[in-house]
């Protein structure tokens, strides 16, 4: 089960590029749903934070992700075309 919820969790990563520019409540949607895979992975009560829990899986919360993978997208593109100038 655990396996099934990661890849899950996994699944609304890869559409981060997808929901950039989405509406709050998108992305507030995807934020609780990681909170409470966090939660039943780490198999703890509804009452514990989910921040720490993010910590200790090693995950970004959603917004940050979101900020990381365009980040990381950027700076691949602008150094394929600098390899590819060469």
């Amino acid at each position: 089960m655990r396996v099934c919820l990661y890849c899950t969790v996994l699944l609304g990563y890869s559409m981060c590029i997808a929901i950039y520019g989405a509406p709050v409540a998108v992305v507030e949607k995807l934020h609780r749903a990681q909170n409470n895979v966090a939660l039943v992975i780490c198999l703890q009560r509804k009452c514990v934070r989910a921040r720490p829990l993010l910590t200790s899986l090693h995950w970004l919360p959603v917004q940050q992700r979101i900020q990381y993978k365009i980040a990381v997208i950027t700076v691949i593109r602008r150094t394929s075309t600098t390899y590819s100038a060469k």
